[in-house]
């Protein structure tokens, strides 16, 4: 029985230990030249729903137009936001970043601005062409109390939409929160 107890205890301890938590995220393929002239054209967006923060890279064959970004993070049974990135190439002007509470008109939801500290974009590289990363911290969606998501992009460019993955209108699958 003495010779029993530290492997009780020993097992005991490797059933407290949490497992880190594992980043959930999705990956969506678009079609390359499916959006309007001048516009960026999305080919790819990566979602993830960490514990944090949610982020959205996006991949385009070149961030040489002016558009704007939006992407849609809505939590179940929540009210969403958008991450909106008013995107100007290098040379071109300032781009400018926000957060909108997403509009639901018969609820009394209007587009507003939401107060989001710490709303980061980063242009980058990948192998399939230039990226644009939004990331927005958990607190910036329902004071950081939601569990799974799905995600939609918009590009416009003008009047009207320009691209949108996945498909027109679509939204991903629900991403649990890791």
């Amino acid at each position: 029985m003495k010779r029993l107890g530290p492997v009780v205890v020993a097992a005991a301890a490797l059933l407290l230990v949490a497992a880190p938590a594992q980043a959930q995220e999705v990956t969506i393929a678009d079609p390359q030249g499916d959006s309007r002239p001048a516009a960026l054209d999305i080919i790819s967006v990566t979602a993830r729903n960490l514990d944090k923060s949610v982020v959205a890279t996006m991949t385009f064959p070149s961030t040489t137009d002016s558009s704007d970004i939006i992407v849609s993070v809505d939590p179940r049974g929540g009210t969403g936001v958008r991450m909106v990135s008013r995107f100007q190439p290098a040379g071109l002007g300032t781009t400018k970043n926000y957060v909108l509470r997403k509009a639901f008109p018969d609820r009394g939801h209007s587009n507003k601005r939401v107060a989001c500290r710490g709303l980061k974009f980063r242009e980058g590289m990948s192998d399939a062409g230039p990226t644009i990363t939004l990331r927005m911290p958990s607190t910036c969606l329902n004071d950081g109390n939601y569990g799974a998501l799905r995600f939609a992009v918009l590009i416009e460019r003008g009047p009207g939409d320009a691209d949108w993955a996945p498909g027109t209108g679509g939204s991903t699958a629900w991403v649990p929160r890791g």
